[in-house]
């Protein structure tokens, strides 16, 4: 195999060959022939975190507790009365679950510049139902508590993603 690599070189080829599974050493690689690109990978365990996030200062006697909740974005922040798209009607009249899921677009003027609506993570894109509220901001909420990962996402009005356990300090 080496010495076909070795021709293609030759023929002006360049070859990249995968390092292998040649065992636990770390000096273990296959290819390792001057004229071969030899490619492998690696694992570590540090973690990057982005775009962290808070809710907080709630009003009212139904403000959750704490007052403070943790998500993901790469927008900037918003005061605003908090909102539940399902209370609105149907953007297309064919499901109810689009509204509480922000699936489809709202109508124009179905939310306003100082509400934050809590939509339902699902179906559509992600950023998708920010540009389906179209307006204020927005609170998106996992809804299934094994995709309780956070993404750190730019929208197109200020939002942030939650996970399944804010979702039901925010719902209660």
């Amino acid at each position: 195999m080496e010495l076909a690599f070795l021709n293609a070189c030759k023929a002006g080829i360049n070859v990249a060959a995968a390092a292998g599974n040649s065992g636990p050493s770390y000096y273990t690689a296959d290819h390792a022939s001057p004229w071969v690109t030899t490619v492998g990978a690696s694992t570590h365990d540090r973690v990057a975190s982005f775009g962290d996030k808070t809710i907080s200062n709630f009003q009212g006697e139904k403000a959750p507790n704490p007052d403070e909740i943790t998500g993901k974005s790469f927008t900037g922040g918003i005061t605003g009365a908090v909102v539940l798209a399902e209370n609105y009607p149907d953007p297309d009249e064919s499901d109810a679950f689009n509204a509480a899921s922000c699936n489809v677009p709202f109508p124009a003027g179905t939310f306003t510049a100082d509400q934050i609506v809590i939509c339902e993570r699902g179906d559509a894109p992600r950023v998708d139902k920010a540009k389906n509220v179209a307006a204020g901001g927005f609170i998106l909420q996992n809804i299934v508590s094994s995709a309780n990962d956070l993404a750190t996402d730019s929208y197109v009005i200020l939002g942030i993603q939650v996970t399944t356990s804010a979702r039901y300090k925010l719902r209660n």
